[in-house]
């Protein structure tokens, strides 16, 4: 007996556990994804950005440096006026300005310094610098460039571009790399802002976008389903379709008809329980009843009659096959069912036996034919196969019934033959065959032959259960195997039926 004082852990099924971790939704996985996704974008664009804007500020620099050589030494660069070259306060504003610390013009006669900054060694500084020639930058390299100076950035940097043509004149500006490196810092930071700012607004969009599109529908499935569990049987826990044209509307289609199904089955299986249920009860009483007729059967051995010597055997045995049917019915409602016990016999009086059950003997439109070898002996469940032969007999008999007169005599015939060591019984008759949209549901219970009147649907369904017992199976012979080419063939097919001759 459990402590009062001990705490009971609620135990919560692993659907209940993935409900409570919220964290771990389709909406805060999307979000996480959608933002990450954005910023491996700003990622891949920066690259080829920070190449570009580096290469932008050579340039940049360089056009400067032109046009201070320009102002400089106007009679250089071909402007006609001025002989002397700047004086050495404009050479330092200049340089200020540009961030430089040398001006450098050269030509096919030599390099010539314009411009200096004050306390430097004339030459010194751009003899160590690193060469950086504009012009002959390619995209890699420029990446390659671009990730240097943002990691190192504490060179002296000779920018020149090409000379030109004809004169073999160009410019050379000195400038400290770090004053680069500044500027792609700042340009990385604005990049760096600028792209978590687009994240988090095209998050935000895709989220709510993808949230009212698929998320929540997703959810509202989910809610559904659960709901269906909880109470299968209530019409009010079917979903409602919403009415899209999309896969999620397809699949709330798909659901509802699902739900609708499975409540059509619990409701047939409930009342199969009902019926199984009732059945048992009948059964019990039944069995005593056909005790007592038994005993009361076994006096009209003591007739003289004729007749009565010939029927009184069939009536004790039909009797004994009744009471073990019901003994049988109530181990099934106990699940106790048990394998039939075979045993060898005469397959042919069996069969004629199981017809005269069926009422197909000396009957008055019928023909009856009886195609198994007078000496054919097999061994199997005996009453399993009469009671299979019976329901088809029976099967057969009121499907010709209902066809009425007709210019030929219908009939039904059983034949039989091995295949191997399996016995395949073939019951075939004359009558209009089975129809295209019974044959998927023909062996159900309630579904094979519940249209015809008095039929309850269970016969072809019982058939097939007692075949499956003892190991085989009863089938319907397609159409385009009819030998006969109308009426409806079933084949009884049973294993290791066939007796051995002793050695």
């Amino acid at each position: 007996m459990r402590d009062p004082g001990t705490t009971v852990t609620s135990m919560k099924t692993p659907i209940e556990k993935a409900r409570t971790r919220r964290g771990a939704g389709l909406s805060a996985k999307l979000l996480v994804l959608t933002i990450l996704f954005v910023m491996l974008a700003e990622v891949l664009i920066f690259v080829p950005s920070i190449a570009n804007f580096r290469n932008t500020w050579l340039q940049d620099r360089l056009a400067d440096a032109e046009l201070a050589v320009a102002a400089l030494d106007p009679v250089a660069f071909g402007y006609g006026f001025g002989a002397e070259t700047g004086d050495a306060m404009m050479q330092q504003v200049l340089l200020e300005t540009l961030e430089a610390h040398e001006l450098v013009l050269v030509t096919d006669s030599g390099r010539q310094v314009l411009a200096q900054r004050a306390g430097i060694q004339g030459g010194l500084v751009a003899n160590m610098a690193v060469d950086v020639d504009i012009t002959t930058s390619n995209p890699l390299r420029a990446i390659w460039d671009a990730f240097k100076t943002l990691t190192a950035g504490d060179n002296v940097l000779r920018i020149h571009g090409a000379p030109e043509p004809g004169t073999g004149r160009y410019v050379e500006v000195v400038v400290e790399e770090y004053y680069l490196r500044d500027a792609m810092l700042g340009f990385s930071r604005n990049i760096i802002i600028l792209s978590i700012v687009i994240s988090l607004i095209t998050a935000g969009l895709v989220y709510l976008s993808l949230n009212a599109l698929f998320v929540r529908p997703l959810q509202r499935l989910d809610e559904a389903m659960a709901t269906f569990a909880d109470a299968p049987e209530d019409p009010g826990s079917m979903i409602s379709p919403s009415g899209r044209g999309d896969e999620l509307g397809t699949a709330e289609l798909r659901l509802a008809a699902m739900q609708s199904d499975v409540r059509s089955m619990l409701t047939e299986r409930r009342r199969l329980a009902d019926v199984g249920l009732a059945v048992s009860k009948i059964n019990h009483d039944l069995r005593n009843l056909l005790s007592s007729a038994h005993l009361l059967s076994e006096r009209l051995d003591m007739i003289a009659d004729p007749h009565v010597q010939r029927v009184a055997p069939k009536i004790v045995r039909a009797i004994d096959r009744a009471v073990s049917f019901c003994e049988a019915t109530l181990a099934y409602g106990q699940v106790r069912e048990e394998a039939p016990e075979r045993s060898t016999f005469t397959l042919a009086n069996l069969v004629d036996e199981a017809a005269e059950f069926a009422g197909l003997t000396n009957h008055r439109t019928l023909a009856f034919d009886n195609q198994v070898e007078k000496t054919l002996t097999v061994r199997v469940g005996q009453e399993n196969l009469f009671r299979i032969l019976l329901n088809l007999m029976r099967n057969g008999r009121h499907a010709l019934e209902a066809v009425g007169e007709t210019e030929t005599q219908l009939s039904l015939s059983v034949s039989a033959q091995f295949d191997d060591s399996r016995l395949i019984l073939t019951v075939a008759d004359t009558g209009p065959g089975i129809l295209e949209a019974v044959r998927e549901k023909l062996f159900q219970p309630f579904h094979g032959d519940a249209g015809r009147r008095g039929s309850t649907g269970l016969g072809l369904a019982i058939a097939k259960e007692l075949a499956e017992a003892d190991g085989g199976t009863v089938s319907l012979v397609d159409p385009g195997e009819n030998e006969t080419g109308q009426g409806a063939v079933f084949a009884i097919t049973l294993p290791d039926a066939r007796v051995e001759a002793p050695s």
